[in-house]
This record gives structure tokens, sequence and C-alpha cells, in this order.
């Protein structure tokens, strides 16, 4: 750490690294009330690369949620609309082919799109509400992934 303790710009530190993966979840938890979003993961060799082959596993929430509407095609949704816990409504990640076919299906059987409305400026079409489960992200950028639908709750 002396070797860069007078430089102008942001701060270096020195982070902890394990092999561990039992370790590593624990620091997940332990850290997420510091702002700490998660963890990398990569071979132990590997060296930083531009296009690298590192994965960050962030901490996420799971959650009960409602699909109130999707973007793209009625066909195949590319994403929902969905009413969080709090009230708030986000659109989703991308949907996975399976659950875009789920959302398309229940849209049809629910009788089509109802009306056109707008959030955080991209259009979308309402429809019957559907529960689903998500994966809230707790990051700086918020993320909201579908796990799966839940036909069965409402």
């Amino acid at each position: 750490m002396d070797l860069v303790a007078e430089l102008d710009g942001p701060p270096i530190q020195a982070v902890p690294v394990t092999e561990a993966a039992s370790t590593a979840r624990e620091w997940i938890t332990a850290l997420q009330p510091r702002g700490i979003e998660g963890v990398m993961c990569k071979r132990v060799g590997s060296p930083y690369r531009p296009g690298r082959i590192w994965v960050k596993v962030r901490v996420s929430v799971p959650a009960d949620a409602v699909i109130v509407g999707y973007a793209g095609p009625v066909t195949r949704p590319r994403t929902v609309a969905l009413r969080l816990p709090s009230g708030a409504v986000r659109f989703s990640r991308p949907l996975t082919a399976a659950l875009s076919a789920e959302v398309a299906a229940h849209v049809r059987r629910t009788g089509g799109a109802r009306g056109r409305r707008v959030l955080d400026g991209v259009p979308y079409s309402g429809c019957a509400e559907l529960a689903a489960e998500v994966e809230a992200g707790t990051t700086r950028h918020p993320t909201v992934t579908v796990r799966r639908v839940r036909p069965d709750h409402l």
C-alpha cells in the first residue's frame, strides 16, 4: 500500500480473496448493509482484461410482484412492467423465451392488451394482472428479474 499512498485519483484498496464459495456467500450477506453489491468470481490465473470472462454475483431478494403490462409484440413480449411490493412499477430484465411465451399466452387468454401506458419514457401495453416471483436487485442499478409466473396466485 505504500507504493500508491501518494497517488492522486480514486483510492486503491486491498480486497479479500477466497477460493471457498461458502466464504464468498458469507461476505455477500455480511457486507450488503455497507453497500457492497456483490462479489467477482474468476479463475485463479485469470488476469484482468477488457471483455473479461469474470462473473459478478450480485445480491438479490426474492419477492412476489404483479405483472401489469408488457413491452414488445404480444406474441413475444421482451419485458414486463411489474408492480413491486413497494407499489413501484418497474420494467423487468429481458424475459427468457419460456417466460415470454407464458406471458403471451396469459394476454391471449385474458382478452389481449388493455391500453397503452408509458414507464420511464418507454411505451408498453397494459394487461390483466398476473402474479410473478421475481428477484429484485439491491444494487445501485436496481434490476428486477422474473423467475416464474404464478397464475394460481392473486
